[in-house]
Order: C-alpha cells, then sequence, then structure tokens
C-alpha cells in the first residue's frame, strides 16, 4: 500500500469521523485526488528522506491532510470560484465541518508514537504554522501594495502550512537540525510553487470560469501590472481598477490578453521555475535514493503549462 493510501485509510478509520457527515463528504470529494498527490503523505516522504521509520510519520500525513483539507473549503467558500459542493453550502455547514477536521487533526496528532518532548513540539508548530495562515489569509492583496501583499497573503495561503508539514516528518526522524531546516525550507518552496502554479491555472482558466474577477489577484496579472513602461500598462490597470466594475467572461478576456502582451504569463513561470530549483536544492541534505520521489513531484508542476 502506498504511503498515500495509508493516510488516507488512517483518516478514513478514525472513529470520530462518522460523527460528520459533512466532512466525510468533503474527504470523500477529494479522496481520488489524494491518493496521486504526494503532499497527502509530504511529513511521511521527509520523515523517510531523514532517515526514520515512515510508518511513524503517518498521522502526520493524516493530519496534514485534513488541515488542508479545511482551507480549502474555507478557501472555495470565501472565493466562490468553484463548482465544488461546499460553495453553496450555508455558513453554518462550512463551520461546523472544517472545525471538525481541524479537532479531527488535533486527534491524528496526539496518536503520534514518539517522546513527549517531540509530540510537544510537532503539536506546537501545527498550531502556530496554521494560526499563522489563518492571520495571512484574511489580509488580501492589496491594489497600493500589490506584489508585497500578494507574497504575504501566498506565504501564509500555502507555504507555511507545507513548511510545517514537511519539517514535521524530519522532526520525529532525527534530532539533527540540518535535517530539519532542509525539510522545511522544501516545504516553504514546495507550497510557494503549488501556490504558483495554482495560480497559472486560475489565470488560464479566468475568461470561462464562474468568478472571473479572481483574476484580479492571480499573480500572473500582477507581474504583469508592474510593467509600468510598458504601452499596454495604462489599459490593465484601467481593467483591473475599481473604475471598471463590469468582471465578467469577457473583462477576463480583456484581461487576459493584455497580461500576456505585458508577459505576466512568461514571468510567473519563470519565478515558478526558481521555487522548483529551491526545492531541489534543500534537499541536497539527504540520501539522494529517499529524495527522489520528492525531487520528481517538484518538477511535474510547471511542465504541464510549459506550451
Amino acid at each position: 500500500m502506498s504511503w498515500n493510501n495509508a493516510v488516507l485509510a488512517y483518516i478514513h478509520q478514525h472513529p470520530h469521523l462518522a460523527n460528520w457527515p459533512d466532512s466525510r463528504e468533503v474527504l470523500g470529494f477529494f479522496d481520488a485526488k489524494l491518493r496521486t498527490l504526494l503532499p497527502t503523505a509530504l511529513p511521511v516522504h521527509t520523515c523517510h528522506a531523514a532517515l526514520g521509520d515512515p510508518a511513524l510519520a503517518v498521522p502526520l500525513g493524516a493530519a496534514f491532510t485534513l488541515l488542508h483539507m479545511a482551507a480549502s473549503v474555507l478557501d472555495d467558500f470565501q472565493d466562490q470560484d468553484t463548482d465544488n459542493p461546499w460553495s453553496a453550502w450555508t455558513l453554518d455547514r462550512i463551520l461546523s465541518s472544517t472545525l471538525a477536521m481541524v479537532f479531527l487533526s488535533q486527534s491524528c496528532l496526539a496518536q503520534l508514537d514518539t517522546g513527549e518532548r517531540v509530540k510537544r513540539e510537532v503539536i506546537d508548530g501545527y498550531a502556530q504554522g496554521w494560526l499563522l495562515a489563518s492571520v495571512g489569509q484574511n489580509r488580501p492583496v492589496q491594489p497600493d501594495e500589490l506584489v508585497a501583499s500578494y507574497w504575504r497573503h501566498a506565504l501564509a495561503k500555502a507555504s507555511i502550512g507545507f513548511a510545517v508539514a514537511a519539517w514535521s516528518g524530519a522532526r520525529i526522524a532525527t534530532e539533527e537540525p540540518r535535517a530539519h531546516q532542509a525539510a522545511k525550507e522544501f516545504g516553504m518552496s514546495l507550497g510557494t510553487l503549488l501556490q504558483i502554479a495554482d495560480d497559472i491555472q486560475d489565470f488560464i482558466a479566468a475568461p470561462t470560469a464562474k468568478s472571473p474577477s479572481a483574476l484580479s489577484a492571480s499573480l500572473p496579472v500582477i507581474l504583469a501590472s508592474e510593467r509600468r513602461e510598458h504601452l499596454d500598462h495604462a489599459a490593465l490597470v484601467h481593467l483591473i481598477g475599481q473604475e471598471h466594475p463590469r468582471k465578467d467572461s469577457e473583462w477576463a478576456k480583456s484581461v487576459y490578453e493584455l497580461v500576456l502582451s505585458l508577459g505576466g504569463l512568461s514571468k510567473t513561470l519563470e519565478l515558478g521555475k526558481v521555487y522548483e530549483q529551491k526545492a531541489v536544492a534543500a534537499l541536497a541534505v539527504f540520501e539522494p535514493d529517499r529524495t527522489a520521489p520528492l525531487i520528481a513531484y517538484a518538477r511535474s508542476i510547471l511542465p504541464s503549462f510549459d506550451a
């Protein structure tokens, strides 16, 4: 059984999951995707890379997966830009299901079979990481400081959680600080890379998306808006500004074409490549045969956008 399947089996077999039907529905919706995405078992992989026993890290993978699902549900509900079923749920169902996933994640962390000191560090690390993520998620991109506010938002939204998850796997495997830092840097770079890829996907899909207004805060648009010397800059600023309220598919198509002209998409791809290289470089402290799946996954994220 793959590590992803082991993590999902651990969640499905949790004795309290049956008490939360909405959480089970979310898990069922994500189930097939989670079986193929490496981040489901990210802490298990970093535990293995740090010469630990992967089986001991399965509760960490479960906790990370539950928190990641809860964050995805809240993000979808907030943005209203997907057709996922919970986008139409009432606020009380959203809060109930996501709180359940958070509490279930804490229960998984409590089951860690490791020393009490390490367990305390890991539980506190997850709590601090997702607290920072929650604060940052509520700091939207600001028109007067697009790039800086985007990175604050993106780091909170994705990078911190991935950094904590990757670190936790190494933490239960070894006392070596160098390994802890390397895993943390890999997670931070991977989370940032995935956020960049998500923004690219949102940008590409924007002309036919349910909520094309989300295009305003995607990285290709933000990077294009920094090209102040370009002839098309003024037109782009006008379209994404408050004085142009019609943000429908026609608006999105116009923004899309201007961003391409300004090089926003190509710049975003270049930046994604930088974080791919950072992620791979961070793993150099581990034995190569133990990091091959992590490296392969990091290198698989951008090629689908090359065309």
